[in-house]
């Protein structure tokens, strides 16, 4: 954990500290994202390789953006040339985390060892106001042209939870109130894993999909709640249940923390990718969660490997009253 290693990560995180997306880009998405969400509750397809069209708090998945991509005319993409292949263009896509050279062992062990920590630690007691603050980055289209930022821009968005499920969010300095919802309201997640397994269940198909949908729901899990100790030893032990779950050993996240990852490969999206978990070796909280297309790109004009996504977790904890909306 060096201070060269931490400065080299925080110089490939494609958030540059203080700055977020144009108010008018930030709009278009919130409307999208809106429309999406609808289609959350959508069962799955039988096919082995497919999952279903989505929207996770701003997370536009691979297949969204391929179907979303012809109506979402007026708004450019950005290109990079890579020189490869007598000059290519590509669409550009944050820098790769850094893995282990070789697939790591079963994380199982790795797991319960950490849940039972975690488990240990002290309880805390709920607040009547989670806060929540976000960075991330989710394969798209983004405004570039006017404000001439890069394509691999991410945005910041901080979102205050009332116990009643009420959520006020900001993203880009706007304020929007009333009109998010959660995925889970008034629930009180469990400390005990089959149970948990249930709850996330609601809203997810993890039985159908398996393992791939478990690391979505986890995080989406924490884009709505600040779970203690017991749950947080929960979803680990959870994990630790799947045998295709490899550990990835310390690795260093986008804004410079150190954690230990987590990882499956699949195809559930229709091209193979690597999803991964980086949670903190001490509370057990999570850090960040990763998508990155790991072989083919199919009609995805990228280069693998190529980061689709990603969401890092600054800060998960109560918080003073939310902003007013803006008028």
């Amino acid at each position: 954990n060096t201070l060269s290693t931490n400065a080299a990560i925080r110089t490939a995180n494609p958030v540059p500290p203080g700055e977020e997306v144009s108010a008018t880009n930030t709009r278009a998405q919130q409307d999208l994202d809106r429309i999406l969400r609808q289609a959350r509750q959508q069962t799955p397809t039988d096919h082995p390789l497919s999952k279903p069209l989505r929207i996770s708090y701003g997370h536009l998945v691979v297949a969204a953006v391929v179907v979303l991509g012809v109506v979402a005319a007026g708004v450019f993409q950005p290109w990079s040339n890579t020189g490869r292949g007598g000059g290519a263009a590509y669409a550009a896509t944050p820098p790769a985390l850094t893995f282990p050279q070789q697939p790591g062992p079963p994380a199982a062990k790795a797991l319960h060892q950490l849940a039972t920590h975690v488990r240990a630690l002290p309880r805390q007691s709920i607040p009547d106001v989670i806060y929540i603050k976000t960075q991330g980055w989710y394969l798209n289209f983004r405004d570039a042209g006017a404000s001439g930022r890069s394509g691999i821009e991410g945005t910041t968005t901080e979102e205050w939870i009332s116990r009643g499920s009420e959520v006020t969010s900001r993203t880009g300095g706007i304020v929007d109130q009333g009109s998010s919802t959660v995925m889970w309201p008034n629930t009180t997640f469990s400390s005990d894993p089959t149970t948990l397994c249930n709850q996330l269940s609601q809203g997810h198909p993890i039985e159908k999909i398996g393992v791939p949908e478990l690391f979505v729901a986890i995080g989406d899990l924490y884009r709505e709640a600040n779970p203690d100790p017991g749950v947080r030893a929960a979803i680990l032990d959870l994990l630790s249940r799947e045998k295709r779950v490899t550990t990835d050993g310390t690795m260093t996240d986008r804004v410079g923390r150190q954690g230990v990852g987590f990882s499956v490969n699949t195809a559930y999206s229709g091209l193979p990718e690597r999803l991964t978990l980086i949670f903190d070796q001490q509370s057990g909280a999570l850090l960040d969660s990763e998508e990155m297309l790991t072989k083919t790109a199919g009609a995805l004009n990228v280069q693998i490997p190529a980061v689709t996504a990603y969401t890092t977790f600054l800060q998960t904890d109560s918080a003073t009253p939310p902003p007013i909306p803006s008028q």
